[in-house]
């Protein structure tokens, strides 16, 4: 490269340039080639020249989100001040109800005339088994504002979110119904009658509206959440606090049989609870959440 092209120039590198000076020893003409080869490959530089962990995992597998973007969320999010540790939970019955052996993680308590979604995904409580969890957003906003998880049976992770749901404020509550979700679900609506239960319509033009409690994920549900939570993370319209959700980010992928979920090793169970809540805060605030559907 001429060594007059200003774009390449060392006295014109960027700040990320700097860095990577720094970091790795390069000298100038190892610069101006790395230039020249964003220019080439454009979005395929990262896959096709990784130059840390993260774009050795791009160039391996095919992340569903945002990888540069995740690890500006993960640079804030170390920058941030601790969450607050919630060890109890005001229960419908006026008594504290005990977070253990679950974690309950709060950036945000509640706040009055804010209304709140909460997506959550449901383990089936087993030492060694999938974790339950569940995020909770502010609906204007978009901002995580609080993240509980844990190891918890379907029935007990009901308790907990009941409790979770009344305090931010009567929240609207969406819960995988796959699984043990519907354990879940059924003490919520039919013990513990929680208010504002998330309700899915589903429109086939053959039948009309099909109303189930609950977040199906299926074939053509799972696609949405997950394309509808890439782009937000993408744009920076969810506001993430928890590490922990990044890292699930990272390593959710496409795999070789096109199916979308956690790489080998890892899990998804935040990633689904965020993409959950992420549906209950782009469809309007459901009314008439207490009418039970057929089957129920």
């Amino acid at each position: 490269m001429d060594s007059r092209d200003t774009s390449g120039s060392p006295d014109r590198v960027s700040g990320e340039h700097k860095e990577l000076k720094r970091r790795w020893r390069l000298d100038d003409n190892q610069l101006r080639w790395r230039r020249a080869k964003q220019r080439e490959l454009r979005e395929l530089f990262r896959q096709e020249c990784p130059e840390d962990d993260t774009s050795c995992f791009l160039a391996s597998t095919r992340a569903c989100f945002d990888l540069a973007a995740l690890q500006r969320m993960a640079a804030r999010i170390a920058a941030e001040p601790r969450p607050e540790s919630i060890a109890a939970l005001p229960a419908k019955d006026g008594r504290a109800l005990a977070v253990a052996p679950a974690r309950l993680l709060v950036w945000r308590r509640p706040q009055e005339g804010r209304q709140y979604a909460i997506g959550a995904d449901v383990g089936e409580g087993l030492a060694g088994g999938d974790a339950s969890c569940a995020i909770v957003i502010e609906r204007h906003s978009g901002e995580q504002v609080a993240e509980l998880h844990g190891r918890l049976l379907p029935d007990r992770f009901a308790h907990l979110l009941d409790a979770l749901g009344r305090w931010y404020r009567r929240a609207e509550l969406a819960v995988e119904r796959n699984n043990h979700g519907h354990s879940t679900l059924n003490t919520l609506r039919n013990v513990l009658h929680y208010p504002r239960l998330y309700h899915h319509v589903r429109y086939d033009h053959r039948v009309g509206n099909q109303v189930t409690l609950g977040w199906p994920t299926d074939s053509q549900t799972k696609p949405i959440l997950v394309d509808d939570l890439a782009a937000v993370i993408a744009e920076g319209a969810v506001v993430l606090h928890s590490a922990d959700v990044v890292d699930e980010c990272m390593s959710f992928v496409t795999t070789d049989s096109g199916s979308q979920e956690a790489q080998a090793g890892a899990h998804d169970d935040r990633v689904m609870a965020l993409g959950i809540a992420w549906q209950v805060r782009k469809r309007p605030v459901s009314r008439g959440t207490a009418e039970r559907p057929p089957g129920w």
